[in-house]
């Protein structure tokens, strides 16, 4: 099967190349991602400590490991961590937020240059968040001994029914993983159903929930002024194409800022190059807006939507916000991160897609600790009452911060599981 492996991702590796060299035309993080799937760099490593290498695709998994690498430095001081991602803007987040290790590109899946990247590194376990499946890594990690190690295991309706379709080309693959530590029960009866061996499968949590630092940041100038202002912010997190087209034309409904005028809209594209098109939308509604970067170079704030155009600022915002939609969650893309806000107490509305973060929208909303609605015009239908009702606000944002803090502490029993592999 590597044959047949080598000649599909070769096509797809050729077919890719127009759009990739598109992208990095448009996104300056993606310069140099292609060089770094395709060859491997030299690595020096601590005799004394294991090679640890940990995988995440892109920006959410590789901030979901963050929990596991504290875990994994307490253990090993001064270790230095080999931290692979596939995509530009993973690896960007990546360098900033793993300064101390070694941050570099996950290989194509060509047998040789799976090959090279193991060769080199040498890893003493492979630790990928999620799950990614490439067959020929799962293989070559199989035929050196490497342990192959999932955390936050996830398994989707969807992709369990197409990895069904596939069963008879992937299923090797499957039962090469070592380690598989689900978020939930329904993850873990998903893995067997796909292939991964029962026994080797555990119901351990989802990381995403010990990521959380509640301690308040230091905020930088333009969002201080923000905080300091006497308005309140309703904030679209995440947002993704046609999302920000359908919640500027429903604050344009409700007349927001007639209706509400102590409330002001922040939106973040899940992409941050979109800022653009946001930007134009929200003009053609009749609002005026302001961009961070703009706020940055001391342009006025005091507009009726800021919009989000850099990486990193999401988490600095639920520090004063005071209500959240969850972005991704009205398309079948499936929603974003909502642990992050309800963990600071903002009250989230979440639409029907929450596959991607079923298990913590499975707890907050069996809790009452989030609302969840099926469209859009139900979405304008709740933010009416919660703009208007604070103590509802405060109820459903005290009940979400409970939620998420009596499901902490993943980190520490994920951990425990790596370390009784590498002890053998």
């Amino acid at each position: 099967m590597t044959f047949f492996f080598n000649v599909v991702f070769s096509f797809f590796l050729i077919l890719s190349l127009p759009k990739a060299m598109l992208r990095r035309m448009r996104n300056s993080d993606y310069k140099g991602m292609l060089k770094r799937r395709l060859f491997c760099k030299n690595f020096k490593s601590n005799v004394s400590y294991p090679v640890i290498w940990l995988n995440g695709v892109s920006v959410g998994e590789i901030v979901s490991l963050n929990p596991l690498v504290n875990e994994i430095v307490k253990a090993y001081p001064g270790i230095e961590l080999v931290i692979s991602t596939t995509t530009g803007t993973g690896y960007k987040r990546a360098k900033s937020l793993y300064p101390d290790h070694n941050v570099i590109g996950y290989p194509f899946d060509l047998s040789f240059v799976v090959s090279s990247f193991l060769k080199k590194i040498n890893p003493a376990i492979f630790i990928s968040a999620e799950l990614d499946i490439w067959p020929n890594f799962l293989s070559a990690c199989k035929i050196n001994n490497i342990p192959y190690v999932v955390v936050s295991g996830r398994i989707s309706e969807h992709s369990a029914a197409g990895y069904e379709k596939i069963k008879f080309l992937i299923g090797d693959s499957f039962s090469n993983i070592n380690t598989f530590l689900a978020q939930d029960q329904l993850d873990a009866d998903r893995a067997a159903q796909v292939g991964v061996r029962e026994e080797n499968i555990q119901v351990c949590g989802n990381l995403k929930f010990d990521l959380l630092d509640l301690e308040k940041k230091e905020l930088p100038d333009p969002l201080k002024k923000l905080e300091s202002s006497n308005d309140k912010f309703f904030i679209c997190s995440s947002t993704h194409d046609p999302e920000e087209k359908w919640l500027v034309e429903m604050l344009g409904k409700i007349n927001l800022n007639e209706s509400f005028p102590d409330w002001r809209c922040i939106i973040v594209p899940r992409h941050p190059e979109r800022a653009a098109m946001v930007e134009k939308t929200c003009k053609q509604h009749g609002f005026s807006t302001v961009r961070y970067t703009e706020m940055l170079k001391g342009d006025d704030n005091d507009k009726e939507i800021v919009i989000i155009d850099q990486i990193g600022i999401l988490p600095l915002l639920y520090q004063f916000c005071d209500l959240c939609y969850i972005g991704g969650s009205l398309i079948p893309h499936g929603s974003q991160n909502m642990i992050e806000p309800a963990a600071q107490g903002i009250p989230v509305l979440m639409g029907p897609y929450l596959h991607t973060f079923r298990e913590a929208s499975d707890f907050l909303l069996s809790k009452n600790g989030a609302l969840k609605v099926e469209n859009i015009d139900e979405l304008q239908k709740e933010l009416l009452q919660l703009l208007a009702n604070s103590n509802k606000r405060l109820n459903i944002g005290a009940k979400a911060k409970a939620i998420i803090a009596e499901n902490r502490g993943v980190a520490g029993r994920t951990y425990l599981v790596i370390e009784k592999i590498l002890k053998g």
